[in-house]
């Protein structure tokens, strides 16, 4: 036989020893093994957390195509291209959105904000957008009044 074929065949043989000494002699006289018992777990858990992994990305998405809808929102109502009330439309629309298609959430925290909420949130995002902006004082005046003109007009009446 060839010097090359026996070193072959004798790597071959001390493979096949150390596999079975080491995958079913030792695991079977109570060792440590290859294989932990809770494998199939330790893959189901694997294949949740992907799962979930995936979903969060998702809802990460989401939120940051939210939160880039309240920024242009907010922008358009600088700029005055549009009011406050249509930028309070807007927020509901992407508040909506945000929490669409999340089982967990009940309908009542969709549906909670008020206009009046969503009002001094499109403020809050306008004052942000506007922190360092010398335009800053009229256009939070101008929508000051359309907040008092369409938001707390028919307060008063009551």
């Amino acid at each position: 036989m060839n010097a090359t074929l026996r070193v072959g065949a004798c790597a071959i043989v001390l493979f096949g020893a150390v596999s079975f000494v080491g995958c079913v002699l030792v695991p079977w006289l109570g060792g440590p093994s290859l294989f932990p018992a809770d494998l199939h777990e330790l893959c189901q858990r694997l294949m949740e957390e992907s799962s979930r992994r995936d979903a969060l990305e998702q809802r990460s998405q989401a939120v940051i195509e939210v939160l880039e809808g309240k920024r242009a929102a907010a922008h358009d109502v600088i700029e005055g291209r549009s009011s406050l009330a249509e930028a309070v439309g807007r927020f509901r629309r992407l508040q909506e959105q945000e929490w669409e298609g999340e089982e967990n959430v009940p309908s009542l925290v969709v549906a909670s904000r008020s206009d009046e909420a969503l009002a001094q949130s499109v403020l809050a995002w306008v004052r942000m957008a506007l922190r360092d902006d010398p335009r800053r004082d009229a256009v939070l005046h101008r929508l000051e009044a359309e907040y008092e003109a369409t938001l707390s007009g028919p307060k008063s009446g009551a």
